[in-house]
């Protein structure tokens, strides 16, 4: 399948597959990642991928079985989630002192670009629209380095042994 054709594709299930990617999940950052995740997934193997319908089928049925995946990996490991209302700061200084690290976190293991990109979006609310045209990237290479960078602080937060 010709990538334009496979992009056309995906732009018209995105939505619908990220609605299910967050009943799944419930957090739309994580569906969103899981969305990404499977069209890069399938990016690398459209050459396999005959019509319509079994791209459809292959991307709805790649988004459930990450979502699934990443539903069974928190519960085995709870302790290890990193997500807004879970790290409770007791003052105001926990949390500077928080935030101050995984800024640092973000200046220890990210691109310069992949900051800027996840700070655009995360902190200034920024759509991948107008980030992609700041930085001369498609939305979907946005939202690829947002994934990548949300996940690169993530780890590196739990490699420094924080839960």
């Amino acid at each position: 399948m010709d990538a334009e054709r496979f992009t056309d594709i995906f732009s018209r299930l995105q939505s619908k597959l990220r609605l299910v990617a967050r009943r799944i999940v419930g957090n739309d950052e994580e569906a969103a990642d899981a969305v990404q995740d499977a069209f890069c997934s399938l990016w690398r193997r459209r050459e396999e991928v005959s019509d319509n319908g079994s791209l459809e089928g292959m991307m709805s049925v790649s988004v459930r079985n990450r979502c699934l995946n990443e539903v069974r990996r928190r519960s085995l490991h709870p302790e290890s989630q990193l997500e807004e209302g879970n790290v409770a700061a007791s003052s105001n200084e926990d949390s500077e002192s928080l935030f101050r690290e995984v800024q640092t976190l973000m200046e220890q293991n990210l691109s310069e670009r992949d900051r800027e990109i996840l700070l655009l979006r995360d902190h200034s609310g920024w759509e991948f629209e107008e980030i992609a045209e700041k930085f001369d990237m498609t939305p979907a290479a946005v939202r690829m380095a947002l994934s990548r960078a949300r996940k690169g602080v993530l780890k590196a937060y739990h490699e420094r042994g924080y839960k």
